[in-house]
């Protein structure tokens, strides 16, 4: 059986004071821990038009 992880990945810059850059970054770091446990993959949704939307387009 194979496992992965779907993650909505919502950024919230009037809540939480990171960057873009810094949102990547840790998304990044939670995609590489993924991939040291083991899942098979990782999965992100998809936002337009919203700030909380920093992934337009995730198979680019």
């Amino acid at each position: 059986m194979r496992f992965g992880i779907f993650s909505v990945v919502g950024h919230h810059p009037r809540e939480l004071t990171r960057t873009v850059g810094e949102f990547y970054d840790q998304l990044l770091e939670h995609v590489q821990l993924a991939d040291e446990l083991g899942f098979e993959s990782f999965r992100v949704s998809e936002h337009h038009f919203h700030e909380y939307g920093a992934i337009p387009s995730p198979p680019v």
